[in-house]
């Protein structure tokens, strides 16, 4: 298959990975279809902000950090050109009220992250050569 995508989007996606082998293959298949220079946008749960419910979900297996999926982009041919350790709630099923607008405002207001972020996003582009998939 040749490299057709400028971008890949993943969202609350490598978590359910069975092992770091199987997430290592998956970011080496996205290297792989992604044109030169393209970009892996990911948003996940990050384990240090969120360790209490994390595990609440029987199919979450991997526990991640932004650190962590750093390094396996590292290992899979990409450079992290953003890392935001927090950004969104770990779920949006709360007693707060999740109305477009209020959704909007959450968004524009970055410093509010730092208190109810318990998601990273991270962009990594693809720079070389992904480690062969074991």
């Amino acid at each position: 298959m040749k490299s057709h995508f400028d971008v890949v989007f993943m969202s609350n996606f490598l978590e359910h990975c069975r092992s770091r082998e199987h997430l290592l293959k998956i970011l080496s298949a996205v290297a792989h279809v992604l044109k030169p220079h393209g970009s892996l946008l990911i948003l996940g749960p990050n384990f240090r902000y969120c360790y209490r419910e994390y595990f609440d979900f029987f199919d979450h297996h991997l526990a991640l950090t932004e650190k962590s999926v750093v390094e396996a982009l590292a290992l899979s041919g990409f450079e992290a050109k953003v890392v935001k350790p927090r950004t969104l709630p770990f779920s949006f099923k709360s007693r707060v009220p999740h109305w477009t607008w209020l959704v909007q405002v959450y968004l524009k207001i970055p410093l509010i992250w730092k208190i109810m972020g318990k998601q990273f996003f991270i962009v990594g582009e693809k720079v070389g050569r992904a480690r062969p998939a074991q």
